[in-house]
């Protein structure tokens, strides 16, 4: 349920959209890969059935009410064991009004923070990137012409780009829930040994150029090439 991720943390628009494009299938085509159109206006599904609507809440609409009501239950000192957690490790004694406000966006997160920035540069050196700002969008745009692409290179450049966003939101968690910092180089340790074992894992046609790239991973070896 996307609840559960609304209640965790703000939805990006792509996700929110592309959840809401489900829904509408299955409301207009029951879940069939049909190409039926929308008889009604998603806003006006939306709206209260006293409205004429369906009363379907907006994912938009939900994530905000969610995220609001874990202020709710800082500034009213609700009794769990996280709001606990909140006031002993990041309060520390100030009132909630009174904490800097810190954006923790997809785009931030992904890679434009210091922390996510300085793993992307260590890595982007390995995997032909050197070029490419250290923005979501702009990796996005490099990346999609080499989607279905096989080559040594683009398949070197995905496996980076999953493995990066993969542990820097496990490390964005591991800070905000359990108060654990591990130094970029590390980080960056963990990411290189992850695409290196998928890596180990395929076949390659013995060429020059993929030679190199190898050497550079630290993959060469007499079972690393296709048989002639």
């Amino acid at each position: 349920m996307y609840s559960y991720w609304a209640a965790v943390f703000s939805l990006p628009a792509s996700i929110i959209k592309s959840i809401e494009r489900i829904m509408k299938d299955f409301l207009w085509q029951q879940g069939s890969l049909g190409s039926n159109k929308a008889k009604v206006a998603w806003k006006d599904v939306c709206l209260p059935k006293s409205e004429g609507g369906l009363d379907i809440q907006k994912v938009s609409d939900v994530n905000k009410a969610l995220m609001t009501f874990h202020i709710h239950s800082i500034v009213s000192g609700r009794k769990s064991l996280w709001v606990e957690w909140i006031y002993a490790h990041r309060l520390r004694v100030r009132s909630f009004w009174d904490v800097k406000r810190q954006m923790d966006s997809h785009d931030h997160l992904f890679f434009e923070c210091s922390y996510s920035s300085n793993v992307l540069d260590a890595l982007k050196e390995r995997s032909c990137m050197k070029k490419v700002p250290n923005k979501w969008e702009d990796i996005m745009r490099w990346l999609q012409p080499k989607a279905s692409s096989r080559s040594l290179n683009s398949v070197i450049a995905k496996l980076t780009i999953k493995a990066t966003a993969y542990y820097v939101w496990q490390e964005r968690n591991y800070r905000f829930f359990n108060n654990q910092l591990r130094p970029p180089e590390v980080l960056t340790g963990i990411i290189i040994d992850t695409v290196r074992l998928k890596l180990l894992s395929f076949k390659y046609k013995d060429k020059p150029h993929v030679r190199k790239t190898l050497d550079d991973w630290k993959l060469m070896s007499v079972d690393t090439f296709e048989d002639n």
